[in-house]
């Protein structure tokens, strides 16, 4: 809980210091917000000893939610023309998404669902005969996936069942067989792709980036590099964007990252180093009394004890987490939640006569109270957000100008609407005030090209230099920047002579830091 607070607090008094609009600090408090009552709630239902019930209608959600996208994978990459992006996403054939869109997220998806069904066949809340067709339906969107998540998926379930001796024998075995099995579908997986004259995912995935990309092992570089600048106070709560990109490098990795893909780095770059040592010495230690807590389950010899499979969840999310963000994202982050919960949660003892030990059988009227607020506050994101669809899909007779006003006024995704004025609007003094709150969201190469133009244009030409110079360290052979490459052309016209040539083409002359845009 102090973790969270903590996180929270940094959150909410970002835009106090660095120019964060309230707009993306609110969105992102609420998921922080709602993660901190996922967790209260996880803890306080095994505490009363209704963990068992409530864990079983979360893995229920994941087991429909993960086969609902093994089979959106399967249709992507062999039934591309059904997914037509509204009811299945669409996808590379090489490598599917599942409706998440995202190859990595569907991977770990997937993992949880494998967890609860075995969990759930362990309970009986599943037949037994329907549990293996769908954990092998799920360990082939696994495959399909293409994601390097996979291999350390199927060792930790192996690992599951090397450890949980009160797993059925059954549940063991096809635990401890997992690697074998998701080995065969890889294998299989590529044969069947140089059969129909297709690539495999999984093989190109590798073949391009190894375990890591170079690109992965640059960006850490530069975020180090950005910590030493900045080691006691960071960057800032959700500035980790504005501050890479407006921080020059000589070795740029080329993609435009917005997150670390590491969490323990993330929160240094963010938060500086003295507070992102307590945040995580906090969450590490409570991770450390969840898994003696699993332990000791363990030891009790029940099944069904719901402690072991949200550990064997935790720890999937936690190891992507050092790798990509996937509690960036709320479908994770509030699961994940509720599991480290239910695990810190002590279940009630039993006395010698077999019954539970008395103790709260319900949530309180603070509780339900918050729960209440937590799903209007949902509610009230969902109309919210339609303020700033218009931009994109207009409806009405209403001009582009009217609809990002009217995006503007959203509480929570404003900032939307500001890259819409930044990028369509054509004065530069209300282009560049949009811009100041839209940088701080996402600074892509049309973005970074719209802020250098407004600069130059209301007469600041060094700092406008400066920015132009940022989006030409984007511009890589590896990732070549299609703006970028218009934006600068005259630069890269022999031609021209110097007196001839934009204010792109020249270095600034003074110096600047991130910290000046704000």
């Amino acid at each position: 809980m102090t973790a969270l607070l903590l996180v929270l607090a940094a959150n909410l008094a970002s835009p106090l210091w660095t120019g964060l609009p309230y707009s993306i600090a609110l969105t992102t408090s609420g998921a922080i917000a709602a993660a901190l009552l996922a967790a209260i709630a996880g803890a306080a239902l095994q505490r009363a000893g209704a963990g068992q019930q409530a864990f079983r209608a979360v893995c229920i959600g994941i087991v429909v939610a993960a086969a609902a996208n093994a089979m959106v994978a399967v249709v992507q990459v062999y039934a591309t023309s059904w997914a037509d992006g509204a009811w299945i996403a669409g996808s590379s054939p090489i490598r599917a998404t599942g409706n998440l869109r995202q190859s990595n997220h569907l991977c770990t998806l997937l993992f949880w669902g494998i967890v609860a069904v075995l969990w759930l066949g362990e309970t009986g809340a599943v037949r037994k005969f329907a549990v293996a067709p769908i954990a092998l339906l799920l360990m082939f969107g696994v495959m399909l996936s293409g994601s390097r998540m996979g291999i350390v998926g199927a060792l930790l379930l192996a690992a599951w069942g090397l450890l949980d001796r009160s797993l059925s024998r059954n549940t063991r075995i096809a635990l401890l067989l997992a690697p074998i099995v998701y080995g065969l579908m890889w294998a299989g997986g590529a044969v069947a792709a140089r059969s129909t004259g297709q690539v495999f995912g999984g093989t190109a995935r590798y073949d391009t980036g190894g375990v890591l990309s170079t690109t992965r092992y640059a960006y850490w570089a530069n975020l180090f590099d950005l910590i030493r600048e900045v080691p006691w106070w960071g960057v800032g709560s959700g500035e980790l964007n504005f501050a890479w990109t407006l921080t020059p490098f000589s070795n740029r990795s080329g993609e435009p990252f917005d997150h670390a893909h590491n969490l323990p780095l993330h929160f240094a770059v963010e938060l500086g180093l003295p507070l992102a040592a307590v945040v995580l010495g906090l969450l590490g230690w409570a991770i450390c009394v969840a898994a003696i807590n699993c332990f000791r389950s363990a030891q009790s010899g029940s099944s069904a004890s719901p402690a072991r499979p949200a550990l064997a969840m935790l720890v999937f999310v936690l190891l992507h987490s050092l790798l990509e963000y996937p509690l960036w994202h709320t479908y994770f982050l509030l699961p994940t939640a509720f599991a480290i919960g239910l695990c810190l949660g002590q279940a009630p003892q039993r006395n010698e006569a077999g019954s539970a030990d008395s103790r709260p059988s319900g949530p309180s009227t603070a509780f339900r109270s918050a729960a209440l607020l937590l799903m209007l506050g949902a509610a009230f994101s969902v109309l919210d957000y339609f303020r700033v669809v218009p931009m994109f899909t207009p409806h009405d007779d209403s001009s582009l100008q009217e609809r990002i006003a009217s995006g503007q006024k959203s509480m929570l995704f404003s900032h939307h609407a500001d890259y819409a004025a930044a990028t369509y609007l054509q004065d530069p003094q209300v282009r560049l005030k949009a811009i100041h709150r839209a940088a701080h969201n996402l600074l892509d190469s049309r973005l970074l090209i719209s802020y250098a133009n407004a600069l130059h244009a209301t007469g600041d030409t060094e700092r406008a230099k400066y920015v132009a110079q940022r989006l030409l360290e984007f511009d890589t052979p590896q990732y070549p920047v299609a703006d970028a490459k218009v934006y600068f052309a005259a630069c890269r016209d022999l031609t021209l002579k110097d007196a001839d040539r934009p204010y792109q083409c020249f270095a600034p002359q003074r110096k600047f830091t991130f910290a000046d845009f704000r």
